[in-house]
């Protein structure tokens, strides 16, 4: 059990659930999530620093934003937070 425990935050841990399936926004068909422990983050996912939004880059990537919400207005407007604290993004 505890080799399926992974750091998230609650909403996305809400979202995610037991689901292992998602669904990929451009091809309308099902598609695996991201798994933290073989997949490489950068190979799925795009940070768009002007933004706060993650975009995803494969049919992983694009199910597991849809599936966890990540890009949902409370989620964007936390990481903008972060990113201005890293110095990331501009305070406009």
């Amino acid at each position: 059990m505890e080799d399926n425990l992974a750091l998230s935050c609650r909403s996305c841990n809400l979202y995610k659930a037991d689901f292992l399936w998602g669904l990929d926004t451009v091809s309308q068909a099902e598609s695996r999530l991201f798994n933290p422990r073989r997949d490489a983050w950068q190979e799925h996912f795009l940070l768009v620093e002007e933004t706060g939004e993650i975009r995803g880059l494969t049919a992983v990537g694009r199910a597991t934003i849809s599936r966890l919400r990540i890009n949902s207005e409370a989620q964007v407007s936390a990481r903008k937070q972060w990113l201005l604290v890293v110095g990331l993004l501009k305070q406009s």
